[in-house]
């Protein structure tokens, strides 16, 4: 027969093990005896060796106590080694510890139990390592399987002691297969116990060392209480209640109770009870064994989020009215003031609410929408220092108001315009908003406009001025915006015709210097002759009132000294003036006197003539007095021609010249003849009585001419 021994670890308690194991084999097995005598013997000398040289570890025992059999649970064990060869099937016992009957659990296989042994305990996981040459990982899975076999919840059937048994062999001596046998030396093992195995198994493979909400997270508002359920029901056994400043947790069987006394972020500790019943390791019944105390927890810890509830309430209105309604469907944006990172968007519900649960720093409330025509509200910074259970904060929304600066002009935009009506309409609706009257410097300001879309329009022009009929548009778009506007206007401007003629005859006159001042300031506005028609014509000119001045009179005429005034008061209106002017007219007084001037020569035909045209311009004789009188003798250069002179006297021949240049000039002219002188000397004796003959014969033709008709008549 070979033996194989397989050392794991170099310890004595190994060793033990393996050779006990071995030693219980040759006792029970069909081994000739002389030969077993030998074998255990030598083993008998190695095990003591092995006390003598090797060094045991001194180990730290907390308790003492005794075990012993409990006879009333007795059960069959069959063991297979490795090679699935079926070695040994003994029975077994529960073993029970005298201080409490509490059952524990044998750690090594193949050692006999030896009953009612004194032992000693720990409960020290470090100390169980080395007594027993187990890892930490077997020793805590012992652990767990001594306390999820007998006694734990509704494990109370001895079934659960026999399975949790087989299974803490398992763990400590790997690589041997138990079975349960149903109470005969047949060592056939029952498979009703894979049921058994396989839940204390899966109890241990899902041990919780903290209750199942550890290490999640949980929000709540300041002033809550809230209920969590541990669903891996270890709360109310292992661990206790806790309560700071900031909350209270309490427990209730297998739920935590939190109620949040202010806000909070962070994480609750739950600490774990003391353990009365902790599993141990005992030894001296030429055996280790494992009690099923409470397993040891770990300390449970959850974060809390312990929140503020802030309310925002938002209206829309006019400050200036002091009216104020909510609005709806307003956003906002709520961003982490610390990291400028964007949390949420908010809209106002129909009451003009958002809500919203916020844990304790700093936050910036950004308003990205409201209704149209207000003012959105500036950043909001809030802080949360968790004091208070509910925050409330107002966002009012003011209507958006904006300033007109208007200013009229002329066009030229060299000077206001005031006193223009001007009048202010909503474009939207055709409203009539605002009405005034633009001030000395051709202003209007106007404050407080409300949002929206506007139109200037003239409804009166400035004297002087064409009225503009455009509209000029405007918009109110921000608070506070200011608009400037400036509307110009043309002056009125019309047409002059000026026309110049003689006062008699209508003629048009030519070349007269006509000069147009302006009647308030007497300011020369133009300056121009006559054309060839007599006229003179004037475009736009300005709105206003003049006067027409004649400076140089055509020739021959007087100068008319008279202001001839005339307005301009409608656009494109023509006024039409006439100025008339007289000639210039003096008077000749005219005498006829003989050479000697001592007498006036009256019946003598005179005829004066126009010296440039030789023109007859008047016939008549001297009157009694020798005297031509002329009155009005119009402007111009004569001359006297002397045509019949007066008896006795001899006609003068000469032109006699005079100018009437300036009216009412009166030219004085005398004109004188010599009378005839008889002159006793032959030629001119000869010449009288020349006459004389003549005259008779013309007196005897005419006596018989006369008679010869008188002579007719009688026949």
């Amino acid at each position: 027969m070979e033996i194989h021994i397989h050392i794991i670890k170099l310890n004595q308690w190994d060793l033990i093990k393996h050779l006990g194991a071995f030693f219980y084999v040759l006792k029970k097995g069909k081994i000739m005896k002389k030969i077993r005598n030998k074998i255990i013997s030598f083993l008998l000398i190695i095990l003591t060796l092995m006390g003598t040289f090797i060094p045991f570890n001194v180990k730290a025992y907390t308790t003492q106590d005794t075990l012993y059999k409990d006879e009333n649970y007795k059960w069959w064990v069959s063991i297979y080694n490795r090679a699935n060869t079926h070695m040994v099937a003994s029975p077994e016992y529960m073993i029970r510890r005298a201080s409490d009957n509490n059952p524990v659990y044998c750690i090594q296989a193949f050692l006999q139990f030896n009953d009612w042994s004194g032992v000693n305990g720990t409960v020290d996981s470090n100390t169980m390592v080395s007594m027993s040459g187990l890892s930490a990982a077997q020793i805590e899975r012992i652990k767990l399987i001594a306390y999820y076999g007998y006694g734990y919840g509704n494990h109370t059937s001895p079934e659960w002691y026999y399975a949790a048994q087989l299974l803490i062999w398992d763990v400590a001596t790997p690589g041997y297969a138990y079975a349960i046998a149903d109470e005969d030396y047949s060592l056939t093992p029952s498979s009703r116990y894979d049921g058994y195995y396989n839940e204390i198994n899966y109890l241990v493979d899902h041990h919780a060392t903290a209750p199942s909400f550890a290490r999640q997270t949980f929000e709540m508002k300041n002033g809550e209480t809230i209920t969590i359920e541990d669903t891996n029901h270890v709360l109310s056994k292992f661990y206790e209640g806790t309560e700071t400043d900031d909350y209270k947790a309490t427990i209730d069987d297998n739920n935590l109770i939190v109620t949040a006394k202010r806000g909070y972020t962070g994480v609750i500790n739950l600490n774990v009870k003391s353990n009365d019943n902790p599993p141990m390791l005992y030894e001296g019944a030429n055996q280790l064994c494992m009690s099923a105390g409470d397993p040891v927890m770990m300390m449970a810890r959850l974060n809390i989020i312990i929140k503020t509830h802030v309310t925002g309430y938002k209206t829309y209105g006019d400050k200036d009215a002091g009216t104020y309604r909510p609005e709806k469907g307003a956003e906002f944006e709520l961003y982490n003031n610390s990291t400028n990172e964007l949390i949420t968007t908010l809209t106002t519900n129909e009451n003009g609410y958002i809500e919203y649960d916020l844990e304790v720093g700093e936050y910036r409330i950004h308003q990205t929408k409201g209704k149209k025509g207000y003012k959105l509200v500036d950043d909001y910074i809030l802080n949360i220092d968790g004091s208070n259970s509910n925050e409330t904060i107002y966002f009012q929304n003011n209507l958006i108001k904006g300033k007109l600066e208007f200013t009229k002009t002329d066009f030229s935009e060299s000077k206001t315009l005031p006193n223009t009506l001007v009048e202010i309409y909503n474009v939207d609706t055709n409203e009539l908003v605002f009405s005034e009257r633009t001030d000395e410097n051709g202003k209007i300001s106007i404050d407080n406009i409300k949002y929206g879309k506007y139109y200037i329009l003239e409804k009166e022009a400035p004297e002087g001025y064409q009225l503009n009929t455009e509209k000029m548009y405007f918009e109110i778009k921000e608070d506070g915006q200011v608009i400037k506007s400036k509307m110009k206007d043309e002056i009125i401007t019309g047409t002059l015709e000026f026309t110049k003629t003689d006062f008699s005859t209508d003629e048009a006159l030519p070349d007269t210097l006509i000069e147009i001042y302006n009647a308030d300031t007497d300011e020369l506005v133009f300056s121009e002759r006559t054309d060839e028609n007599g006229q003179i014509i004037i475009e736009e000119l300005k709105y206003g009132k003049y006067y027409i001045l004649e400076k140089e009179a055509p020739e021959r005429y007087t100068l008319n000294p008279e202001k001839m005034f005339f307005e301009i008061r409608q656009q494109g209106k023509v006024v039409k003036t006439n100025m008339k002017d007289k000639l210039i007219t003096g008077k000749l007084e005219f005498t006829k006197t003989d050479f000697s001037e001592s007498k006036t020569l009256p019946n003598t035909l005179i005829e004066i003539y126009n010296a440039d045209t030789d023109e007859l311009v008047f016939s008549e004789r001297t009157d009694e007095n020798g005297q031509i009188i002329i009155e009005e003798l119009k402007y111009g250069k004569y001359y006297i021609l002397e045509k019949e002179a007066p008896e006795g006297y001899q006609l003068n021949t000469e032109k006699m010249y005079f100018e009437i240049k300036e009216d009412g000039q009166i030219v004085k002219a005398n004109m004188k003849d010599e009378q005839i002188i008889e002159v006793p000397d032959t030629e001119k004796n000869k010449s009288y009585y020349f006459i004389v003959y003549g005259f008779s014969l013309m007196l005897v033709g005419s006596l018989v001419i006369l008679y010869a008709k008188n002579k007719k008549r009688k026949k």
